[in-house]
């Protein structure tokens, strides 16, 4: 109650109103409330043109003490409130209702306005707006971080329950008993995820949540640093990834809006790849996300405006939904019928038709007063009987409360939930209501006792509850439920306790199993990925260091994997790379050098006129074509010389069966190059020797005597010898080239041309080769 605190000179309500020394502070605030409906109406896809015009009222001020919890301004301290008020006559209830709520949670929320104002008047006398609001924290405490959701390895996890059975369409306070008579038909788990009939609930949800995830993103972006824009929201919303959606059947929990506890729900377990967000990021988003799916509904108000004939009829804990108390939904429909048949009686009797009195009276009987008595008598009878439904219900809960205090289980009937419509679905009237034969029954008994270790016997038990049987097997199944519970808790406590200890978790096994009550399998199987992930880890440590060494790294593994922190799968994909590379040079070095070796011998083989080293430079990178080209050369050669090594063979036969007068060695000497030349002579010869055989094989023994005309030549040049013999001595004399042997074979016949041409040749002074 003191101002003499040091308390500075500040704007009332009035001061405010009336704009004193151009404080503009009401100007600030409409300016940066206009930016933000603005943002707010345009994310609201289904609004018109027109509904977007919206003309605001004159801001109304007044002083108020500060109520509790604001971040800016303690409690009874003195504060402002601006009342707006704008017109929303272009818009819908819905639309109208889903704004008031997208406002309320920006302004008192998220802070948006606040933001919105300091973004557009960074001098402005406003400290703080909304409540708990945003502004300059009195206390000058950082706000706390948001907290990563626990045992978070990079996928931001979700369990959203939701139900498809509308709870107010019928009397469900039987199935709390055990009895399904009565019940709709609905869609489980399995049928949900399969799509049968094209229920395209699971199709409904990710839509909605995919709108509501983009819409609190949207606003996350908005409560960044002063001065921030939105450039952030293309990259948040690609790193925001939904994968595939699990959906299972549970049993409602408490306190739902649409569903009693212990019905038949459904839960949805979505999962969001968020690896490339920071932890800050990931953290905000899943407090938004909480608070928008169980808090205030919005979820499901998504998936009801953007489908409104969806199947789903209740989403989030408590969540919103379908209201399964609204009971007098019938009662109002008869209280509306009775309101039109009072007005047709009003019109009745207001209707000028000149009918006589008894006639009106008549019609009033038929028409009026008997509906009227009708709907009355079935309003008051819906009414007995919904009243009747609540007590049973509240007879429930209450009995419910009971028993969580004592301790006990809720009815083993209702915590299987189907899976199928085949015959032991545990919602079957056959099952709930056994009513086997007195040996069947006796059986289960006794397999229950045994399983149970009860302390009485199956006589025992079913003499106590004669008559009651089915009531011992609900109880007795009840108490082997317990006891598996137990069991599990024990075996869940254990793994917990050891994967902490392995993964080096930063919270206990106590803490955790807190923090998870009731949802143990969910921690497990988020501490199984996150050893799976250190075991990961550590593998890729160990094939990091080997690879370190493999390629002589610059740097020891243990450096490396301090740079790579977070990063392990990248450093090793990179060494192995580097690791590819080594190898695949070492592969091209090792084949060079065999080429090199090849060439170096086919160059030797083939009597090359360049060296290896001189190939091998001029077919840089096309050392294979220089080896086949090399072979192919060596290959000729080889045919080559196995031709001579022939040619030579058949030379020196025919030298020997000829005798031409020279040696083999010297006939090739002299035909160097030309042995096919030589061999064709040597054909010749042999050929002309082989002919002059034949010809002295076929002369007579006695010839007769010659003709002095037919031996006019070997008159003159005496005979076949002395020819021969002055032929060979004018061969040895003139040197021609050939052999005599050679000359008279290619002068058959013609022996004294020959004679001729060797005189002329020896008188020569040049020697000429014959011709």
């Amino acid at each position: 109650g003191r101002n003499d605190t040091g308390v500075p000179d500040f704007y009332t309500a009035q001061d405010v109103i009336d704009n004193l020394d151009n404080n503009n502070v009401l100007t600030h605030l409409r300016n940066g409330f206009v930016a933000l409906s603005n943002n707010l109406v345009l994310e609201m896809e289904d609004v018109t043109e027109e509904g977007k015009k919206r003309s605001l009222s004159p801001m109304v001020v007044t002083d108020i003490a500060c109520p509790a919890g604001l971040t800016y301004a303690p409690e009874d301290a003195y504060c402002l409130n601006f009342k707006c008020t704008f017109d929303g006559e272009s818009m819908t209830d819905e639309q109208v209702a889903a704004f008031s709520d997208k406002l309320k949670y920006s302004i008192n929320e998220a802070g948006s306005l606040y933001d919105a104002i300091k973004t557009y008047h960074s001098d402005t006398l406003i400290t703080g707006v909304g409540s708990p609001g945003k502004g300059i924290a009195y206390l000058d405490e950082e706000e706390p971080p948001a907290v990563l959701p626990p045992a978070y390895t990079g996928q931001l996890e979700l369990d959203i329950t939701g139900t498809v059975i509308d709870y107010s369409s019928f009397d469900y306070s039987g199935l709390l008993d055990g009895r399904t008579s009565g019940m709709p038909d609905f869609y489980n788990a399995q049928k949900i995820s399969d799509n049968l009939d094209s229920n395209d609930v699971l199709s409904h949800l990710i839509k909605g949540f995919g709108s509501l995830s983009n819409q609190l993103l949207d606003e996350l972006e908005d409560v960044t640093e002063e001065g921030k824009k939105r450039g952030l929201r293309t990259k948040k919303r690609e790193l925001q990834s939904l994968l595939p959606v699990e959906v299972t059947d549970v049993v409602c929990p408490a306190d739902l809006a649409y569903a009693p506890k212990d019905a038949y729900c459904l839960n949805f377990k979505l999962t969001i790849d968020t690896d490339s967000m920071t932890d800050e990021q990931v953290a905000a988003f899943s407090e938004k996300l909480k608070w928008a799916v169980d808090e205030a509904g919005l979820l499901y108000d998504n998936v009801k405006k953007e489908y409104p004939e969806t199947l789903i009829t209740g989403l989030g804990n408590p969540g919103k939904g379908i209201d399964y108390l609204d009971l007098d939904e019938d009662t109002n429909d008869v209280a509306n019928d009775v309101s039109s048949v009072e007005s047709s009686e009003n019109e009745a009797t207001e209707d000028d038709t000149g009918l006589s009195t008894a006639a009106i009276i008549f019609i009033i009987l038929a028409v009026v007063v008997i509906p009227v008595a009708v709907v009355a008598m079935y309003s008051r009878y819906r009414k007995v009987e919904n009243d009747a439904r609540l007590e049973r219900v509240r007879e429930y809960q209450d009995k419910g409360d009971i028993e969580a205090q004592n301790g006990s289980a809720v009815p083993i009937s209702i915590l299987a939930v189907p899976a199928d419509d085949d015959d032991d679905s545990v919602w079957s009237d056959d099952r709930i209501n056994r009513k086997g034969s007195e040996d069947e029954i006796r059986a289960e008994v006794e397999k229950l006792i045994k399983e149970t270790n009860a302390p009485k016997n199956a006589d025992e038990m079913l003499a106590s509850y004669s008559g009651r049987e089915d009531e011992l097997l609900k109880n007795l199944r009840k108490m082997r439920a317990m006891q598996n519970t137990a069991e599990q808790k024990a075996s869940n406590r254990a793994e917990v306790v050891a994967l902490v200890e392995a993964t080096n978790a930063p919270k206990s096994a106590d803490e955790l199993l807190a923090s998870y009550e009731g949802r143990e399998d969910e921690l497990i199987k988020n501490l199984r990925k996150m050893k799976a992930k250190l075991d990961g880890v550590d593998v890729i440590r160990a094939e990091v260091a080997t690879l370190v060494k493999e390629t002589n790294a610059p740097k020891s593994a243990d450096e490396m994997l301090a740079s790579y922190a977070g990063r392990e799968e990248d450093l090793l994909q990179n060494l192995r790379k580097m690791k590819a590379k080594q190898q695949d040079a070492d592969d091209k070095a090792a084949a060079l050098a065999a080429v090199r070796v090849e060439v170096e011998s086919l160059v030797e083989e083939t009597n090359s006129p360049k060296s290896a080293d001189e190939l091998l430079s001029s077919y840089v990178g096309r050392e294979d074509q220089l080896v086949k080209n090399l072979q192919r050369m060596k290959l000729k050669m080889s045919k080559e010389d196995d031709d001579k090594a022939a040619i030579k063979a058949e030379i020196t036969a025919l030298v020997e069966a000829t005798n031409p007068g020279k040696s083999a060695e010297d006939m090739l000497a002299a035909y160097v190059g030309k042995e096919e030349e030589l061999l064709k002579n040597l054909q010749k010869m042999k050929a002309k020797q082989d002919r002059a055989s034949a010809k002295q094989a076929e002369a007579p023994a006695a010839p007769a005597a010659v003709a002095p005309a037919a031996l006019a030549p070997a008159a003159v040049n005496g005979t076949e010898d002395s020819i021969r013999k002055e032929i060979t001595s004018l061969v040895e004399s003139t040197k021609p080239g050939k052999s005599a042997e050679d000359l008279l074979a290619a002068y058959e016949g013609r022996e004294e041309e020959l004679i001729t041409h060797l005189k002329k040749l020896q008188s020569s002074a040049n020697k000429s080769e014959i011709v």
